[in-house]
């Protein structure tokens, strides 16, 4: 998001890369050997890297956007977080739940959490 790409403009631009990768059915990895590429077919309600679901957890690192220096850094993460998905359109959920917290070389803090949602939400980020 912070490209300025948005989600719509993604899938305009669909049909135009599915053209550009048609045909492509092999990826060479070197020394690892040869791939075979298949299109596939992903049940966004049932997949679970795409249904609803009410717990979320970070897998990458989220760096805080805003620096909150009055609070600790599990509640600086906590509050940014629940701001961030706020500005991005979505519901501050209930629970923020910080499971790791760390500083950089430099200061920065950055971490990861767990969302719990009272009910469930997709996961469709781009989209907001």
């Amino acid at each position: 998001q912070r490209s300025g790409v948005r989600w719509p403009e993604i899938a305009a631009n669909h049909g135009r890369t599915e053209r550009a990768l048609e045909g492509m059915d092999e990826l060479r990895a070197g020394v690892t050997g040869r791939l075979t590429l298949a299109p596939a077919v992903v049940d966004v309600e049932r997949d679970p890297l795409f249904a609803p679901a009410r717990i979320w957890e970070s897998v990458t690192p989220y760096r805080v956007t805003r620096h909150y220096r009055r609070l600790g850094d599990n509640d600086a993460l906590k509050t940014d977080l629940g701001s961030e998905l706020v500005r991005r359109g979505w519901p501050r959920p209930p629970a923020i739940d910080v499971l790791a917290a760390w500083r950089g070389p430099r200061g920065g803090l950055s971490g990861r959490g767990l969302r719990t949602w009272r009910t469930a939400e997709s996961c469709r980020l781009l989209e907001r």
